[in-house]
């Protein structure tokens, strides 16, 4: 990897907001993620999205929390690499060694009491092709929030081919940022963020960095794509309806918990079912992530915790700069979280 260029990109100049302070508070929602970052394989910030090119701050001792808050001239740091690694193998289905794809994500920079929020990075495998990296902190950016991002960098770089210079975004692109309407437990988000700080290495109470002993990569790692077709889901989708309870109301099978069910066992599918109609899916919120946690330190044979990152509702293939669709979209920062990432076929069939 040779780096080109660094740089950082501000926001557009057209926002109303970038001229101000903005600032937004973290729910329980948030803190729940403070600190992981997560990671996924545009010259100008869309002017809605504001807390992307600010930061992730804990400004004082007297305050509880973080905050998210951009100020003017905040920026996204901007990455231009070459890669020597091999195109073909990491944009392809086959295993191969997943430290291989850790290059082409940047870092975030990080410190006790300020994060950045998102970075970006292009890297250009000569004669061959590219790949846009970003790395994101999930305490701001989930995966939604993430691909609408892209989603909304996409429209204005194809409105900027077409002539428009406008910068405004369709509804669904535009961010939501009234964290009134959310209606948390009481005190459920400082402690979510207490827990946080109990596994935090450093040596000030109030860190911001991502504890060093939470997922590390094995040198040995590898990664492989697998894909299900329509065809796949809808054989799954008849195997376990023919299995239902006939005297109990139809189940909703989404694509999602078949490709889980598939992945882990059809007993799981049975257990998340059952909890579905007991209604207990946000059931024990507070031992949540302690419980997420512990397992995360035990060994590796002891116990195993998959997660999910990503979704197939995210239609990551529909981002479309103007040079043709992904050939590939992969999230690497699975490699250390030990979780399955999912996506929607990259050919638009139906399949995940």
């Amino acid at each position: 990897m040779r780096v080109l260029e660094v740089t950082k990109v501000t926001s557009s100049s057209h926002s109303p907001r970038s001229a101000a302070d903005f600032s937004l508070p973290l729910t329980f929602l948030d803190t729940f993620w403070d600190p992981p970052q997560t990671q996924n394989a545009p010259a100008q910030n869309p002017p809605q999205f504001p807390p992307p090119t600010g930061n992730l701050t804990w400004p004082s001792p007297d305050v509880a929390k973080p905050i998210i808050r951009y100020a003017p001239n905040d920026g996204v740091s901007f990455t231009v690499a070459e890669s020597n690694g091999d195109f073909d193998r990491l944009s392809g289905h086959q295993a191969y060694e997943a430290n291989k794809s850790h290059h082409l994500v940047p870092p975030l920079k990080v410190s006790d009491d300020t994060a950045s929020i998102i970075a970006l990075q292009v890297s250009l495998f000569l004669n061959k092709g590219f790949c846009i990296g970003i790395t994101t902190h999930h305490t701001v950016l989930d995966g939604k929030s993430t691909a609408m991002f892209v989603k909304a960098c996409v429209h204005i770089c194809r409105q900027g081919e077409e002539g428009n210079s406008s910068t405004t975004l369709p509804i669904e692109y535009t961010p939501f940022f009234d964290r009134s309407v959310i209606k948390e437990p009481s005190g459920l988000d400082i402690l979510y963020l207490n827990q946080w700080l109990a596994v935090s290495l450093s040596s000030d109470s109030r860190s911001l960095k991502v504890p060093q002993n939470l997922g590390v990569v094995p040198q040995d790692l590898v990664r492989e794509t697998f894909q299900l077709t329509r065809e796949n889901i809808k054989i799954l989708r008849e195997m376990v309806v023919s299995k239902w309870d006939k005297s109990k109301p139809p189940i909703h099978l989404s694509t999602f918990v078949l490709t889980m069910a598939y992945t882990t066992t059809f007993k799981k599918l049975s257990d998340e079912t059952k909890d579905m109609e007991k209604g207990q899916i946000l059931a024990g919120e507070e031992n949540k992530l302690s419980s997420i946690l512990g397992l995360a330190k035990e060994s590796a044979g002891s116990s195993q915790f998959i997660g999910v990152a990503g979704s197939p509702l995210f239609n990551v293939y529909e981002s479309d700069f103007g040079w043709g669709k992904p050939k590939m979209v992969e999230i690497v920062s699975i490699d250390r979280t030990q979780a399955i990432s999912l996506t929607e076929s990259a050919d638009g069939s139906g399949g995940v």
